[in-house]
């Protein structure tokens, strides 16, 4: 079981200074880098952010004021079906701690947050596409395979 880290403060992310900090950290996830961010990539960043927050919440974790982690999750309202009470279900997504906060429960705390606001929400069901590695996390806070997802990738050129 992970310790708890110390100084470890999560909460939605609706600044400008927020946003920035997911930025950083997506940037950090796909480049591998610290801290450098162009800044035509946090101006696009913002500009997303925007348009997403009507149907997604995101969350930062920051450890002693620093952002390390992140998560979201996006909300879809089923098509009413008479006789049937309203639904919605959830997708989460874009999961990640900073290599130097993991193992300290960063991501087991993010991931309550995240869960339980899913359930405050009412949403029927959550699906994610975990990496290999992330498999255990997940499964440690009850999420189990389905083998009835079917994909599509648009035909190659």
């Amino acid at each position: 079981m992970a310790r708890m880290a110390a100084g470890l403060q999560i909460s939605t992310a609706t600044t400008g200074d927020d946003i920035t900090a997911l930025a950083h950290l997506r940037a950090a996830w796909i480049t591998g880098e610290a801290t450098s961010v162009e800044d035509d990539f946090t101006a696009h960043f913002h500009r997303w952010f925007e348009q997403e927050r009507q149907h997604r919440v995101f969350w930062l974790a920051r450890l002693d004021g620093r952002a390390v982690a992140m998560v979201n999750l996006s909300r879809f309202d089923r098509m009413p079906s008479p006789g049937r009470e309203p639904s919605c279900w959830g997708y989460l997504g874009n999961m990640f701690v900073r290599p130097d906060a993991q193992k300290q429960g960063v991501g087991t705390a993010l991931l309550a947050v995240a869960l339980s606001w899913a359930d405050e929400q009412g949403l029927v069901r959550v699906v994610l596409n975990p990496t290999e590695v992330s498999v255990p996390l997940y499964q440690s806070q009850g999420f189990r395979a389905e083998n009835n997802l079917l994909v599509r990738t648009p035909p190659s050129d």
